[in-house]
């Protein structure tokens, strides 16, 4: 029978302290998880390659159109990749079943402003960083994801970001993950959700925001147990950034926007045919605003009341990182993704 959610229980306190025994096993609890993780990554790369590979023998022009040349990557990762990835992971280590409860809309909703915050804020933030590694590597990192976004078919933009993308992240990184970690603690689970997350992404501007992302789709996960809250905020979020906001700027022309800044007769011009547009960009600039703001008072609010239930077993303060990170699986998956994103940011 369904409970009702609640952001601020009681933290549990059935828990023991682990005995030599339990941190071995921990470990290679842990091992065995990032394992499967480095695998289904290896799996990732391995068929889009075999992919891109096929294609070129068969029609190589197919990647001059940046809409097909995304398909041939897509399809088969979340035809192959993904559901392998997901197979390997439900298949061998074992999970604890989350109760579930039900949320109701008005938490929903509050949840959803705190992750428009959070994804704007830290969005924000990883441009930051990423301008200055430019200026100390003497030019510019490529924002991958905002290039393509902008480039592609919206309608391919809504089929694989805000449809196939959060059902098959979510199911990974929240249902499987935190499912295989909840029972170490509720704090642990959604760290390594968000963390794991962020870095399967493999670009330090993704990175900001969607370990930010991760965390808050990972409490509301762990407070519900019910997977599809987290899949609709997930689809509604990356709808706001690959198909609205991707229309916003495709309205006023941003790429002529950005070359008439730098004389004042041509921008004089440019707000003159396209002063409809730059209203209506200004009422989605000024909605985002409201809502980043909304989400920082909630957010400060309801910080106060969140507690974490410490699980069934408690890894003691001193030993959480080397029981859960220094481990043969989690080393290999967390330096994949690092080089993944030092090279990304190298190029």
């Amino acid at each position: 029978m369904d409970h009702q959610f609640s952001p601020n229980e009681p933290a549990s306190d059935n828990s023991a302290p682990m005995s030599e025994d339990a941190k071995k096993t921990a470990r290679r609890h842990f091992s065995k998880l990032g394992l499967m993780f480095f695998f289904g990554t290896l799996i990732f790369y391995a068929v889009q390659s075999i992919a891109a590979l096929i294609v070129n023998a068969i029609n190589p022009d197919l990647f001059s159109n940046i809409n097909y040349s995304l398909l041939i990557g897509m399809i088969p990762t979340y035809v192959i990749s993904m559901p392998l990835m997901m197979f390997l992971i439900h298949k061998f280590v074992p999970a604890k079943q989350i109760e579930k409860k039900k949320m109701p809309v008005g938490q929903w909703l509050i949840a959803f402003i705190i992750c428009v915050a959070g994804m704007y804020i830290s969005n924000f933030i990883g441009i930051f960083i990423t301008q200055i590694i430019s200026v100390f590597k003497g030019s510019p990192v490529t924002n991958e994801m905002l290039d393509l976004s902008t480039s592609t078919s919206l309608w391919i933009n809504i089929i694989i970001m805000v449809l196939l993308a959060p059902i098959y992240e979510e199911m990974i990184f929240r249902k499987l993950l935190i499912d295989r970690v909840v029972k170490y603690g509720e704090g642990t689970a959604i760290l390594f959700s968000g963390l794991m997350f962020g870095l399967f992404h493999g670009n330090l501007n993704q990175f900001a925001y969607a370990f930010i992302l991760g965390v808050i789709f990972g409490f509301v996960y762990v407070k519900t147990g019910t997977i599809r809250y987290t899949i609709l905020l997930h689809m509604i979020i990356n709808f706001m950034g690959s198909v609205l906001g991707v229309l916003v700027l495709k309205l006023i022309d941003y790429n002529a926007l950005m070359e008439a800044s730098n004389d004042p007769e041509i921008m004089t011009a440019y707000m003159m045919t396209h002063l409809p547009q730059l209203m209506v960009y200004m009422i989605y600039c000024f909605v985002l605003l409201g809502l980043v703001i909304a989400g920082i008072v909630l957010f400060i609010v309801k910080i106060k009341q969140i507690r974490l239930e410490a699980g069934e077993v408690r890894i003691p303060k001193g030993q959480r990182f080397s029981s859960t990170i220094l481990n043969v699986g989690m080393i290999l998956y967390f330096i994949f993704w690092i080089i993944i994103i030092i090279y990304q940011l190298m190029q």
